[in-house]
């Protein structure tokens, strides 16, 4: 039986009452959330500002987080719904098809009646249809089937395999972006002829407090430029950065965002070009921390080649930071709305132009398009379950 949770998740497989019961609730919304580690930035915002959002606008849905312990663990602590745990790990590859096996079985036990729908934010596969469960995919990106070597081979066969019947079997898509969108129909057109495919941009990241942490790398009163993210077409940025210090005589500082472990490019970069002085790896930074150096840096640099969306460009425009990014992907669709210098990332003349560009504009007011909205993202959601429900 699934009960509802608002605090810490459960410590066994049921939930805790709610605090705040959703008199209303006629209907359930299952979110998985196996896709959220306490590190996985991305997935982690997109989850939370959409879960967010739904707790803000009017509906008359149940929603319930089914995952294992790790994911409920980084959620549960600050968003208000109901909990379905499923005690697996799916790290690895057979743990998550034994995952997804049990997932199904669960649901359909918990929600016998025509009143669910299934949502996965991100698209990590489903093994076979639910039988009287309604599913929706949200597509970030199309990566792995685009530009299949920037993922370790591990990670490559489950996900192309998981991304294939997700698609294949939701009863309606969403896209991040208008990109996201074409590339879709461009390489399962034939699959999703007949789907229901809606795009629903992202939101605003706004932090609530900021962290000491920030304030102690500020203290050092350095010009810098920031880029959140590692794999965003880092080595261009880095002979970019020396070129922009070399030509332009940019005084200042690269700060990366993320962690480089596994990018073994990155310190190579940095020693090929002698910028051991000149670049900083700040490592993870919490969403509390970010605030602060979008505000101070010098400007916020996004040479990126593939997104499905490019969220960092909204946080940078929110926070009032100059912006140079490319005008590839869905960067050409994003980056004019916030008011970003756009550039060829395969150009490293040009970029490095629009880099100098960017710093010689004058500081922008925050920026806050209406089109990027949590809460606009998940009215989206509600009409798209109403319409799947109501057999539209």
């Amino acid at each position: 039986m699934i009960r509802g949770a608002f605090g810490p998740p459960p410590r066994g497989r049921d939930a805790l009452e709610l605090e705040r019961p959703m008199q209303r609730a006629t209907k359930n919304l299952v979110v998985d959330v196996q896709a959220v580690r306490p590190d996985s930035a991305g997935a982690l915002t997109y989850i939370r500002g959409m879960l967010e959002g739904l707790s803000r606008v009017e509906h008359d849905y149940r929603v319930i987080l089914v995952g294992h312990r790790a994911s409920l663990n980084v959620l549960s602590r600050d968003v208000h719904a109901g909990v379905l745990e499923l005690p697996l790990n799916t790290q690895s590859t057979f743990n998550r098809l034994l995952y997804v096996w049990r997932l199904r079985r669960r649901i359909e036990e918990e929600f016998e009646g025509g009143n669910t729908v299934y949502w996965m934010p991100f698209s990590m596969g489903i093994v076979s249809p639910f039988k009287r469960i309604k599913t929706i995919v949200t597509v970030h990106d199309l990566l792995v089937f685009q530009h299949p070597k920037r993922l370790p081979w591990r990670r490559r066969i489950p996900r192309k395999y998981g991304m294939r019947k997700a698609i294949a079997y939701a009863d309606a898509i969403v896209c991040v972006s208008e990109f996201t969108k074409q590339q879709l129909y461009l390489l399962f057109g034939h699959v999703i002829a007949d789907k229901k495919i809606d795009v629903i941009y992202e939101g605003y990241k706004v932090a609530p407090t900021e962290c000491e942490r920030t304030h102690a790398i500020l203290d050092q009163r350095e010009p810098f430029l920031l880029i959140v993210g590692v794999n965003k077409n880092m080595e261009f940025l880095l002979r970019c950065f020396h070129r922009l210090r070399r030509e332009h005589g940019y005084a200042g500082k690269l700060y990366i965002v993320g962690n480089i472990g596994s990018h073994k490019e990155i310190p190579l970069a940095i020693r090929r070009y002698d910028l051991h002085q000149s670049v900083r790896c700040l490592g993870f930074v919490d969403d509390a921390e970010l605030p602060s150096l979008y505000r101070a840096c010098d400007a916020f640099v996004f040479p990126s080649d593939y997104e499905g969306f490019g969220l960092p460009i909204l946080e940078a425009s929110y926070y009032g930071a100059r912006i140079c990014t490319s005008d590839a992907a869905s960067l050409a669709e994003v980056g004019p709305l916030c008011k970003a210098q756009c550039a060829n990332p395969f150009n490293e003349k040009e970029f490095t132009q629009a880099i100098d560009r960017t710093l010689r504009m004058e500081k922008p007011s925050p920026t806050v398009h209406d089109g990027f909205s949590w809460t606009k993202a998940s009215q989206a959601l509600v009409r798209i379950c109403d319409s799947l429900l109501a057999g539209d």
